[in-house]
């Protein structure tokens, strides 16, 4: 299902390292999960490495470690207190392990003479982008970035005052009412979206190019035209049906895991837990950050694992027959 996900056929024309991290945090998740039930040490080393190549190529791998964690702390009966502390002592190990290695190479060669993330845009302005009553957080036309830019000069500990002063002005300045009706949208939208922005980023044309304030800025179009790219130009058979194609399946899709997950509740079933947290994270995590449909998609693998458990219960409910389950 994941190798002829829509989607991820189209989006790989936008170079976001999303293919890498998705595999990479993915199978973390997976080799986590044999260890919680196999023990061996073998299967956490896996999950470490895969853990922390994942979040070099993409810095979402916090949200796995954080389900992974947890995951091993409600299982420390099952696993062992021992185990457990050395899977944390390995996977913390491990995690901080390429930005050391990044950052001595860097300072030893010359090529900088302090830490590179000495400077950098601070979270914060990320944050600070994800507070807007009119964009929802999507992008908000350089106005954080210039804050960073501008008027702190590239100095992170500056921007970080700057940043929250604005947080705390936004959040002064408009009501209870304003905030919550902007994270309801936000958050639906987000996850209700359907297409992964593939009209923006994978079949996108000129007129998509200046969606979200950002104008020409967005690669909403391709460099060149072809006989495939002409097919879903404007609003041809191709385009609108491709995109119909993926508000259904995506409908279908949460459909599926809301009867897995009541069927999961009433049979006191946490197999999925692992899973679930992740999910979790991704919805807690891009209700305050700086937001696309599109970053969603290292999270498609698990949607899509619990979607088919649940086109498995209907297939159950149907049919009467019960079927050996080996996710449970």
């Amino acid at each position: 299902m994941a190798a002829t996900y829509v989607p991820a056929l189209f989006m790989s024309n936008f170079i976001y390292n999303d293919g890498i991290a998705t595999a990479l945090l993915t199978s973390a998740l997976y080799f986590g999960v044999r260890f919680i039930r196999r023990r061996s040490m073998k299967d956490m080393l896996f999950a470490a490495v895969l853990l922390t190549l994942g979040n070099y190529f993409r810095s979402i791998g916090m949200i796995f470690l954080i389900a992974i964690v947890l995951s091993l702390l409600l299982n420390l009966r099952a696993i062992g207190v021992k185990k457990v502390i050395a899977a944390f002592g390995i996977t913390l190990l491990l995690w901080v392990l390429p930005a050391w290695i990044q950052n001595t190479a860097l300072q030893a060669t010359g090529i900088v003479d302090e830490s590179p993330s000495g400077n950098s845009a601070p979270v914060y302005m990320w944050l600070n982008m994800g507070i807007n009553l009119e964009t929802l957080g999507f992008w908000d036309d350089r106005e954080s970035y210039n804050i960073y830019q501008q008027e702190a000069g590239y100095n992170k500990a500056e921007s970080v005052e700057l940043f929250k002063a604005s947080i705390r002005s936004k959040l002064s300045g408009a009501t209870l009412t304003e905030l919550a009706g902007m994270y309801y949208k936000k958050l639906v939208w987000t996850w209700t979206e359907g297409t992964y922005q593939i009209e923006r980023y994978g079949i996108g044309n000129e007129g998509a190019a200046s969606i979200g304030g950002r104008g020409g800025m967005v690669m909403g179009h391709y460099s060149y035209s072809t006989a495939a790219s002409r097919l879903f130009e404007g609003a041809s058979m191709y385009r609108s049906g491709l995109l119909w194609a993926l508000y259904v399946q995506n409908f279908l899709m949460y459909v599926f895991i809301l009867i897995r997950l009541i069927r999961g509740l009433r049979a006191k079933r946490y197999a999925e837990t692992p899973l679930l947290l992740v999910i979790l994270g991704f919805i807690g995590f891009y209700l305050l950050w700086e937001i696309k449909s599109r970053y969603l998609y290292p999270v498609y693998p698990l949607l899509l694992v619990l979607s088919y458990l649940g086109v498995q219960d209907v297939y159950v409910l149907l049919t009467g027959t019960r079927r050996s389950n080996h996710a449970d």
